[in-house]
């Protein structure tokens, strides 16, 4: 099945908009703890118009004490 970018796109706006409320549970419970642990990794991401050449991109993690042996 081949799917447009732009259809590709549509989607994964729709589902980050649908995960803002679980977004904003999670950021509710981590300021509870009694303190923040975070994370920042690199991830080299691919441009079209820059062919041969990655973006180094960052992705953040956040978390807390009571999760750090799940849930």
């Amino acid at each position: 099945m081949e799917l447009s970018r732009a259809t590709l796109t549509q989607a994964v706006l729709a589902a980050g908009e649908l995960l803002g409320a679980v977004v904003r549970a999670q950021a509710e419970e981590i300021k509870r703890g009694s303190y923040l642990q975070g994370d920042e990794t690199t991830v080299p991401v691919q441009q079209p118009e820059k062919t041969g050449k990655n973006h180094t991109a960052y992705l953040w993690q956040y978390g807390c004490a009571r999760w750090a042996g799940g849930l």
